[in-house]
């Protein structure tokens, strides 16, 4: 990738049309970013005036990618969501602009060797888990201390990870966004902005349905089997061989690993195996109990029952917060609330039905066809977050669901950095194409791994 003040050859193109052009950009500067992303999408082809850039910084990894409108070029680093990683935003996001500052990250478009320098961005949106309203002020500190250890002059823009997952799969101005991955929340939007949003409190106060969730009850289930409290299950094996793994300083298990433990095992006193779960949950981030949720989706896709009550309970979860969120209201509390406490086992039986609507001081959205209340119409609802974007059986549930109430397209946001790049570049005054800018990072990250 060139440096932003050669942003390729789509505008000199444009420029030979006789097209409009936008104005002078000032490459040492990052534009601060109104409330409203911007204009309505300018015709296909519309230019970007200079580099821009985009962070996706989540609980498990931050990937950083910059496009000049001709190709991109990706950087990524650890996790660092303030709630359940370890690593600090700043740390993390300046060790991704650095790479990409002095053009270790790979562009698709290079040959091998060719040597690239990274000049600042005219626009950069970062959306970071944890920037909603307690945490934004902090994550902007943080971030433009990151910006500054580069060397950059200007100051990223701060949003909520939501909002890029958004951006990132839909156009439509109007739509519902349903996350679930480290964290879990649902959001409202109207005319590309955030109105409403439900749950995203965290993971001791809520993300239900999220990885942490799912794999902090899949362990106490495990907990449970062993203690007797509760019904023998297929994730007990399993989350012995995740600790037998943190024991050997990895988490990596296949959903269908075995300890080996034998009936009575759980008796020996100097080969409990109670002892090693407790240790290897002590030592676990929140966002690493969140490496065993794939177990419990995988034994419930096998039909073992624990792991089944356990991802039914999730998707209505994540259907209440969608809901929720559509209904727009001030949020209250209803009959479909989450319980306050958690009992010790999960529980033996599930409701067989699901309320059409937890009716809040008496009034119901009406979210059937695609509509809600205060006029508004959802155009597109957005999945994203590993747990819904991959292919599970939680994943499954919900997207049946939501497709039969909201009566709308789905659509998928696998790369949710793809939607702070399309941030920028309106905060910029041009426009991308989203689905270039995947491919180009598809194939960047290829070229890295190969």
């Amino acid at each position: 990738m060139t440096a932003a003040s050669q942003p390729g050859g789509t505008r000199s193109a444009a420029a030979q049309a006789g097209g409009a052009q936008p104005a002078a950009a000032q490459p040492a500067a990052v534009r601060p970013m109104r409330a409203r992303p911007g204009p309505p999408r300018p015709p296909s082809g519309w230019p970007l005036p200079g580099l821009v850039l985009g962070v996706d910084v989540g609980g498990t990894s931050t990937v950083a990618l910059a496009y000049d409108g001709v190709s991109a070029r990706v950087a990524t680093g650890p996790g660092a969501n303030p709630n359940s990683s370890a690593a600090r935003l700043s740390d993390a996001l300046a060790g991704c602009l650095a790479e990409l500052a002095r053009g270790a990250g790979p562009s698709a478009s290079d040959a091998p060797g060719t040597p690239h320098t990274l000049g600042a961005p005219i626009a950069a949106v970062i959306g970071a888990a944890g920037a909603g309203a307690a945490g934004i002020a902090e994550l902007t500190r943080e971030a433009r201390a990151a910006w500054r250890r580069v060397g950059w002059a200007g100051e990223p823009v701060v949003v909520t990870d939501l909002e890029i997952a958004y951006h990132a799969g839909a156009d439509a101005p109007d739509g519902l966004l349903l996350h679930a991955g480290t964290g879990a929340g649902a959001c409202l939007f109207v005319d590309h902005r955030l109105t409403a949003r439900a749950d995203g409190m965290g993971w001791l106060l809520g993300d239900v349905g999220s990885a942490v969730w799912l794999g902090l009850r899949g362990l106490r289930a495990a907990a449970a089997d062993l203690d007797r409290r509760g019904p023998a299950t297929a994730l007990t094996p399993a989350a012995l061989a995740l600790a037998r793994g943190a024991a050997d300083g990895g988490q990596r298990l296949s959903p269908g690993a075995s300890d080996g433990v034998q009936d009575g095992a759980r008796d020996t006193p100097d080969a409990d195996p109670r002892q090693r779960l407790i240790a290897a949950a002590r030592a676990m981030s929140p966002a690493e109990l969140g490496a065993f949720a794939p177990a419990v989706t995988a034994h419930a896709q096998a039909g073992d029952q624990v792991a089944e009550r356990i991802v039914a309970r999730a998707a209505r979860g994540l259907l209440r917060s969608a809901r929720a969120a559509a209904r727009t209201g001030a949020p209250t509390a209803s009959p479909a609330a989450e319980p306050t406490a958690e009992p010790t086992a999960e529980p033996t039986a599930e409701p067989t039905a699901e309320p059409a609507c937890a009716p809040a001081a008496g009034a119901c959205g009406a979210v059937g066809g695609g509509h809600i209340e205060r006029g508004h119409h959802i155009g597109r609802v957005v999945l994203s977050g590993s747990v819904l974007t991959t292919d599970n059986a939680l994943a499954q549930r919900v997207r049946v669901a939501l497709a039969a109430e909201f009566a709308v397209p789905i659509a998928l946001a696998s790369h949710p950095v793809v939607g702070a790049v399309a941030m920028a570049a309106r905060a910029a005054g041009g426009w991308i194409d989203r689905d270039a800018v995947l491919a180009e990072l598809l194939a960047a990250t290829a070229r890295a791994r190969g």
